[in-house]
């Protein structure tokens, strides 16, 4: 019997993961070649197509040893690979690797070899052997990257977070790369497990490295997070919050795919809150404004579930709230796991607005690194922290604040939520 390629999975794993919260629906029940290019998209821990060029077999980083007669052999797999036939180009590519298994060549031709096999056991075993036999390889994060979407797919959650562990500490000692897609996995892992605050925390981490970095740049996969979170605040029943937050990813993503992702998630809340005439219209709403994708098709099984009463179902339009916050990675929601609630236990949040108010200033620098670092530590925490570069004696200063702060009740619950962290700071007010 011939074994299921990993992209192919992939796929089906992330239309089940559509499917299996909402209503009680079946995983995997459904598939389309029309639908791949979406379905990857939609996959929140795999990475960007200009990523995977970079950093993956076939990328810039790729190095084919400089012998003819591997050369040679890496020839007619790339020719096989290009063809379809993923199975005739890994031999070759594993020819090829036994010819120079002894030079510096050796572990990108046998990481090539492994992301090819459609046998995810023993593309596994390989991606685990480059991590420890190729602790000095350059693309040994990748490796361990490949190796926990296998692990995850084979439902070895645990072995998974083992190798995305392993990420994330080799990027503390070096370049930070992957620790941003790793959190998200992490945070999708959580998931898996039912610890919802525990994927929260980690969603937020992923927005608070590509929040506070000018060196990651991706939009696409801060949405993403966004998307994750609404998606647990629903598997936590909190449906206002969730609601609050697609709201405004409908009215800020630049990304259509994404407008829609937030729509059919909107939809779902609403069906899961019991309101059927508001859910039949946003799904209907859906199909209609968008042109065929994979959540139009999702939101067509999702109507034929649905009975309406006559006077519900079009009388209702959902209207996307622009937010800069959110494309900024500082939106804050209500009862998230970081700030869920007030010093003093109440069920409120902080209660943050754009423009004037009152701000608390956390550190200044000379160094604009030291300052993006504690600006992204705060808002791993949920703080919603701000970078403003000044001039001071002929000197530029790099301030970190949090705000604006409505009013100063608000103020002094952040002031006292902040030292708990052992952060302290200073309050100031912007007109």
């Amino acid at each position: 019997m011939r074994r299921v390629p990993v992209w192919v999975m992939l796929c089906a794993l992330q239309l089940g993961a559509y499917h299996s919260p909402i209503r009680g629906g079946e995983r995997g029940d459904v598939f389309s070649e029309s639908h791949t290019s979406e379905e990857n998209a939609a996959v929140p821990f795999l990475l960007p197509a200009e990523f995977q060029n970079r950093y993956f077999p076939g990328g810039d980083l790729y190095m084919i040893p400089d012998d003819k007669s591997t050369e040679k052999l890496v020839s007619q797999a790339k020719q096989y690979e290009e063809r379809g036939s993923a199975e005739r180009a890994a031999r070759f590519f594993s020819l090829a690797y036994k010819r120079v298994q002894n030079t510096p060549g050796a572990p990108y031709l046998l990481f090539k070899y492994a992301t090819l096999l459609e046998n995810i056991d023993e593309s596994t075993e390989i991606l685990a052997q480059i991590s420890k036999n190729h602790p000095l390889f350059p693309l040994v994060d990748a490796a361990r990257y490949e190796c926990a979407k296998r692990l995850y797919i084979a439902g070895e959650l645990e072995a998974a977070c083992i190798f995305l562990s392993a990420i994330e500490e080799h990027e503390l000692s070096s370049v930070t790369i992957f620790t941003p897609y790793v959190y998200t996995f992490m945070g999708i892992i959580s998931m898996a497990s039912a610890d919802f605050r525990e994927a929260l925390s980690f969603y937020h981490r992923s927005i608070a490295l590509l929040a506070g970095s000018g060196v990651f740049q991706d939009p696409d996969h801060m949405m993403r997070n966004y998307l994750q979170i609404a998606k647990t605040q629903l598997e936590m029943e909190a449906f206002s919050e969730a609601e609050n937050l697609l709201l405004r990813i409908l009215g800020s993503a630049p990304s259509t795919f994404h407008r829609q992702e937030a729509m059919f998630l909107l939809a779902h809340a609403y069906a899961r809150r019991g309101e059927i005439g508001r859910a039949y219209a946003t799904y209907t709403q859906l199909r209609e404004e968008y042109s065929p994708s994979l959540f139009t098709f999702m939101a067509a099984e999702e109507i034929k579930k649905l009975s309406p009463g006559k006077e519900e179902g079009h009388i209702f339009q959902a209207v996307g709230i622009f937010d800069e916050s959110v494309l900024m990675g500082n939106y804050l929601s209500r009862d998230e796991n970081t700030e869920g609630e007030k010093p003093d236990g109440t069920d409120e949040s902080f209660f943050f607005s754009l423009g004037s108010g009152y701000y608390i200033q956390v550190g200044s620098f000379s160094r604009k690194d030291n300052a993006e670092n504690l600006s992204a530590s705060l808002m791993a925490k949920g703080f919603p922290a701000l970078l403003f570069e000044t001039t001071f004696d002929g000197k530029t200063l790099y301030r970190v604040r949090i705000g604006p702060i409505n009013d100063l009740n608000g103020a002094d619950l952040v002031m006292r939520k902040l030292s708990e962290y052992g952060y302290q700071g200073f309050l100031i007010r912007e007109e």
